[in-house]
């Protein structure tokens, strides 16, 4: 007995040790990510870009959304660097070095990349309300209820770029193909992410 259990002990410390040093990467990205965004919008300040500035710092402010209204928790931890890597992203490539200007590409890849976050977090949300209420959610519920999430917000944020673009300020919308486009690319992320969790459920039940 005594060689199972110190198995099982060097088992729970190596768990430890490597979900402290996810903690600590992650703490690490997270600060990157935001003392990016920060150095741009003073870059931006400095420039006297105003409207930029104002954007810069209001997904600077969404960046600390996150620590300020979610408990200590693994949902934090992998919410607030999620958020704080899509909005640095967005700010220091795709607007400071003109990303979405000199790459079609890099539009698309946002939008796939910022629905597969929003679906992952969607889903680990779902997760962990579930482990708190203590209840099982069926798995074709628990997909469409992750699905039917993601592609609305997705679909709320096409509104909100129509939205901005009647203002003048911006043009963030390049015509049908380009929104449709985004639609897809939003699908794609959305569908990529739901297929890897449906696929890893069910390894896990073998």
């Amino acid at each position: 007995m005594k060689p199972t259990k110190d198995k099982e002990m060097i088992v729970k410390q190596t768990y430890w040790k490597n979900k402290q040093f996810a903690y600590r990467a992650a703490e690490h990205l997270t600060t990157i990510c935001r003392l990016g965004i920060l150095s741009v919008c003073l870059s931006w300040l400095y420039s006297s870009n105003y409207l930029w500035f104002n954007v810069g710092a209001l997904f600077f402010a969404f960046t600390l959304v996150p620590r300020i209204a979610l408990p200590k928790s693994n949902l934090r931890v992998i919410t607030d660097t999620s958020i704080s890597f899509l909005c640095c992203t967005h700010i220091v490539l795709g607007m400071n070095l003109g990303f979405y200007e000199s790459y079609q590409f890099y539009d698309k890849i946002m939008h796939a990349f910022g629905s597969a976050l929003l679906t992952f977090l969607i889903i680990t949300t779902v997760v962990q309300y579930c482990k708190h209420k203590k209840f099982t959610l069926p798995l074709f519920l628990h997909f469409f209820l992750v699905l039917g999430s993601s592609i609305s917000l997705g679909t709320i944020w096409e509104m909100f770029e129509f939205t901005v673009d009647q203002t003048g300020l911006f043009n963030a919308q390049r015509g049908l193909q380009d929104t449709m486009l985004d639609l897809v690319a939003n699908f794609t992320g959305i569908i990529c992410v739901m297929l890897i969790y449906l696929k890893t459920n069910a390894i896990q039940k073998l």
